[in-house]
């Protein structure tokens, strides 16, 4: 069951359908916890890319990196990773955190934008990361949709510590984070 977040009033469901029967099991994706002990939980984040670039590094090493060259293939026919092209490349991975939504709008965006542009750009443009194509879900089609879409999970406390901690550009500590949002 994916993105079950939106469906969260019916985790008891799940429960009974658990507690019923042992031969079932369930695989759920949601961002937020079901919350019961039979549950085991993976916490999922981005793929593996290379935290600095580097001579030896080669897209085959990181799944990042194999994911964006594939898909970018697909929207830039022709498309080539060269030592020139490489290291914005990696870049690309280091600010989408390996996330594969992001890195498929990245590599979609290279219809407008060479690497290097793209690089550029998503330092401080989330909004490159949209599409416009018609068979991606419209949650899928921008990172944006995709952060209102899981903001709207959120009840009003957690809107307004995320407001507050919006003020952090990268990551903080615990202590930051509770010194700001109290």
């Amino acid at each position: 069951i994916d993105n079950f977040e939106h469906l969260h009033a019916y985790t008891s469901l799940l429960f009974d359908i658990l507690r019923r029967s042992l031969s079932i099991h369930l695989l759920v994706t949601s961002r937020r916890r079901l919350n019961f002990q039979s549950v085991s939980s993976l916490q999922l984040g981005g793929l593996e890319y290379p935290q600095s670039y580097g001579s030896l590094i080669t897209p085959q090493a990181f799944s990042a990196l194999q994911l964006f060259v594939e898909r970018a293939a697909h929207s830039r026919p022709g498309f080539e990773v060269t030592p020139e092209v490489l290291p914005h490349i990696v870049r690309i991975c280091q600010l989408v955190d390996g996330h594969p939504l992001a890195l498929e709008l990245a590599a979609a965006a290279l219809r407008d934008y060479d690497p290097q542009q793209l690089a550029a750009g998503l330092h401080y443009d989330l909004d490159i990361l949209q599409t416009n194509l018609q068979d991606i879900p419209e949650k899928h089609r921008s990172i944006r949709a995709t952060l209102e879409a899981s903001l709207n999970t959120l009840v009003p406390e957690e809107k307004d510590a995320y407001r507050k901690l919006a003020i952090f550009d990268g990551d903080f500590t615990l202590q930051a984070a509770q010194e700001i949002a109290a």
